[in-house]
């Protein structure tokens, strides 16, 4: 963290980072989410803490969904996202789309990339603010996710979410290790959970 220095602890790092706000951002996410402004600001402190995170691993990570929301806001104003980034963070954090080719078939899975978060968030903030990040089954641990595709509980949730509308459209099919009861299918109104809706 070239920008804000060398020789600051870990914590004194966070809270810089944590420290910045711009209401133009949270304004235009209000309008986007149809939310309060309370809503915003919960959802900005929980996207610096992911930012954080990012610039301080090795791991590949991804946020859930509705972190993915407030990046996209974020990124719009370009400018303030590039010096946040360099100021904050120390070098900037690429925002990279999940696309799946079929030359994707050796790479991890992306909601491995979504354990690294989960993990990673625990060990540095204490627990997650789920009412933002909406992870239903983050209670469960790496071997229980791995297995989710042969448990009957994962395959009734599977074909609950499948009768969403935008899914089989789309030609892609709802992840368990992201819906677990359903939640992100239910009660968010995207289907095709994992990923951008604002692709959709």
């Amino acid at each position: 963290m070239e920008t804000i220095g060398f020789n600051i602890n870990d914590q004194t790092k966070i809270n810089l980072a944590l420290s910045f706000e711009n209401k133009a951002i949270l304004q235009k996410f209000c309008v986007e989410q149809d939310t309060s402004e309370e809503t915003a600001v919960d959802y900005f402190i929980e996207l610096k803490k992911f930012l954080y995170l990012c610039a301080n691993t090795t791991q590949t990570l991804a946020p859930s969904v509705e972190i993915d929301k407030i990046w996209h806001t974020f990124i719009l104003f370009t400018k303030e996202y590039r010096n946040y980034c360099t100021q904050f963070l120390g070098r900037f954090i690429d925002h990279v789309p999940e696309v799946d080719t079929e030359e994707d078939g050796d790479k991890m899975p992306k909601e491995n990339h979504l354990l690294n978060t989960l993990e990673l968030y625990k060990l540095t903030f204490g627990d997650i603010n789920n009412t933002v990040w909406k992870v239903p089954t983050m209670h469960m641990d790496r071997d229980e996710y791995a297995n989710c595709s042969n448990s009957s509980e994962c395959s009734s949730c599977a074909s609950n979410c499948e009768s969403c509308s935008s899914c089989s459209s789309r030609g892609s099919q709802p992840s368990c290790v992201y819906t677990g009861n359903c939640y992100s299918c239910t009660n968010s109104g995207y289907s095709c959970v994992g990923e951008n809706p604002n692709d959709m």
